[in-house]
């Protein structure tokens, strides 16, 4: 399992989050875009696991065309930490967490510009729930023992094993739902 951690921004999280994090997406809605630029073949693919996974709707999130080479790294079971702003003093917030459900192997620019408005978050993936948070960016640092003043600057990356596995791996991320979890 890797741990996956997306600072989104204070902007970016409060003009996407409320799409796809607060509220899940209409699969139909993801497949009539998608539909646009997949083949027929790919569009069977997606359509066929989005539907076995998740019904009629699910929570997902997008990684920008660069960030692929992080997507390839990514498999079902991976968490995923989503962070708002985080200022020069190193304050911020940690929002949300999910479990990875569905990785679609295919960009998705149409869908991503059906769920907000742009086509950069092309790399979508796909969750059935998530936990909503209210940890203190610091304390999700020295939980993983990065420096004080790291600032992701909106960048995505996977946490190297051993940090997370020094904090117990899975547990780790089920130990902040519990601690941190808002309802909603």
């Amino acid at each position: 399992m890797k741990l996956i951690i997306n600072h989104v921004g204070t902007e970016g999280w409060s003009q996407h989050a409320p799409q796809s994090i607060y509220t899940p997406v209409w699969i139909s809605d993801v497949l009539s875009a998608a539909k646009r630029e997949l083949s027929r073949r790919e569009l069977q693919d997606v359509e066929s696991n989005l539907r076995s996974a998740f019904g009629q709707e699910a929570y997902c999130w997008g990684l920008p065309g660069p960030a692929k080479s992080l997507f390839d790294r990514m498999n079902i079971g991976d968490a995923a930490i989503f962070v708002s702003g985080v200022s020069s003093s190193g304050d911020g917030d940690v929002e949300c967490v999910a479990w990875i459900d569905y990785l679609p192997p295919y960009p998705l620019r149409e869908a991503s510009e059906a769920v907000w408005g742009s086509s950069h978050y092309c790399w979508m993936f796909f969750f059935r729930g998530r936990s909503l948070l209210r940890m203190p960016w610091q304390e999700l640092l020295n939980d993983l023992e990065y420096k004080d003043d790291l600032n992701p600057r909106g960048w995505a990356w996977a946490v190297a094993a051993s940090r997370l596995e020094r904090r117990g791996g899975p547990s780790y991320v089920r130990d902040i739902q519990s601690k941190y979890g808002t309802s909603g």
